[in-house]
């Protein structure tokens, strides 16, 4: 099996929002699983660990455990509104309890059910993983910080140290980052 070339890693923010769209079309439960992954830069075993006890919707942001910290392992993820909104609305039609998990479905369901929704969104070329969901809310983070990015990426995926295998797992040179860098260079002449 060949190696998977750095772009096929990652999808950008408008693949993630067409996808994001697809899925939706699919189930509201599809959609939103992987809204909640793209937003939270999750795992999918963190995503399909959330029980509805563990949101907060006055604050927009769900506690996430994370299996990858010791210590304390439950983090406070912020979302948009609008995956709130959403959220509130499936747990009332599905009428869940407060301990009931948000999504019943195991890990590999929900990479297979991403690989069939992405063959229906023309953007994207290969079949991306979950995880290249969790790559794409790293590349969001680079450009709203400018590539200052380093550690705020390590604390927010749950990594315990920056190395160079985070950075280089992480990071990818995307085409908006490749067209600021010409035009700063450009601003230099």
């Amino acid at each position: 099996m060949d190696k998977k070339t750095d772009r096929e890693l990652y999808i950008t923010f408008d693949e993630f929002m067409s996808f994001i769209k697809a899925a939706y079309n699919w189930r509201v439960k599809y959609g939103l699983l992987f809204d909640i992954i793209g937003h939270g830069g999750l795992r999918v075993s963190e995503a399909l660990g959330i029980k509805v006890k563990h949101c907060d919707f006055r604050n927009n942001s769900i506690n996430i455990k994370t299996l990858k910290t010791k210590g304390n392992p439950i983090i406070e993820v912020k979302y948009p509104k609008r995956v709130i909104e959403i959220l509130v609305r499936y747990i009332h039609a599905c009428e869940l309890e407060p301990n009931a998990k948000l999504f019943d479905f195991t890990r590999q369901w929900a990479w297979q059910i991403m690989k069939r929704i992405s063959t229906q969104v023309p953007e994207l070329t290969k079949r991306h993983s979950p995880h290249a969901l969790r790559h794409m809310h790293d590349i969001v983070i680079a450009e709203v910080t400018h590539n200052d990015h380093i550690t705020m990426i390590s604390k927010h995926l749950r990594h315990k140290t920056v190395n160079l295998d985070l950075i280089t797992r992480y990071t990818h040179m995307t085409d908006t980052m490749q067209e600021k860098i010409i035009s700063e260079i450009e601003k230099k002449k």
